[in-house]
């Protein structure tokens, strides 16, 4: 991306984009003011659970999956257990909510809502084996040595396919893939294995938002492009999925601007971009 594609759409994005994307991307590059109001926006939204509710609207039952979103955005914006209260209380919501087979699974409650998408479901194993993804990607960060973590690690290593794939849906992989690499390390059997799985998604035709969903695992865990080529490739096919209008194309109908300020703000943290 050169500097005047980039300033072209950034004055763009600056027109078009959510006041909360403009805010996202404004704090991406340092602006603290950005950065306070979206925590404060967020500490509006958590439940007293420690929670966040399904689409974030307080009148709805809990969403581990929105739990999940809310997390991320905390830690783009730099937070953790040991820096905010937000992270403290959705850890331990975590810890308390987590089934004695060491999984997660959405509220039944859930069930009620109107055009609920399949992969909320809490009947359902694949559903359930994501949820468990989502939740212990948190508690692999913010408290690696916990029993919780242990207990969900072990859960996930249970629902492998013979492949070292895990079962459910696509993205289950590359999530949990992510988790496997963060604690084990990646010169580890385990963490080797998920390299290698991780690099063969990369080979697939996706849409912008699965490489940056992909790429913004591995950024999340701490890795860093000079010292793991996956990530570094991860990069190199993030810019280069960038459309001839300057987005980035997205799974979603109607979340190409979203998708795009997600790509710029992983570009920005993987060292490729700034504005």
């Amino acid at each position: 991306m050169n500097p005047v594609s980039l300033n072209s759409l950034i004055d763009f994005l600056e027109k078009n984009a959510s006041p909360r994307d403009l805010l996202r991307l404004h704090a991406a590059v340092g602006d603290n003011k950005a950065k306070l109001e979206l925590l404060n926006h967020y500490s509006k939204l958590q439940l007293p659970s420690g929670a966040f509710s399904y689409q974030f609207q307080n009148r709805n039952p809990p969403s581990l999956m929105h739990s999940y979103r809310a997390y991320l955005l905390l830690k783009e914006l730099g937070y953790s257990e040991l820096t905010h209260d937000l992270i403290k209380q959705l850890v331990q919501f975590l810890e308390s909510s987590q089934r004695i087979d060491g999984s997660w699974i959405e509220d039944h409650q859930l069930l009620a809502i109107s055009g609920l998408p399949p992969w909320m479901d809490p009947h359902n194993k694949n559903v359930e084996i994501l949820t468990t993804a989502y939740c212990c990607t948190i508690m692999t960060i913010e408290d690696p040595s916990s029993l919780v973590t242990q207990k969900a690690l072990k859960y996930l290593k249970q629902h492998r396919n013979f492949d070292g794939t895990f079962a459910g849906f696509p993205h289950t992989t590359w999530i949990a893939g992510a988790i496997f690499m963060g604690y084990y390390g990646t010169f580890n059997v385990t963490g080797r294995e998920m390299v290698s799985i991780i690099d063969d998604l990369l080979d697939q035709d996706h849409p912008g938002s699965t490489i940056q969903w992909i790429t913004s695992s591995l950024l999340l865990f701490g890795f860093k492009p000079q010292t793991l080529p996956l990530l570094s490739r991860a990069l190199d096919i993030l810019e280069k999925r960038q459309q001839s209008d300057g987005l980035w194309s997205s799974e979603d109908e109607g979340r190409q601007i979203e998708t795009t300020v997600d790509c710029l703000i992983t570009l920005h943290k993987g060292r490729r971009i700034n504005w």
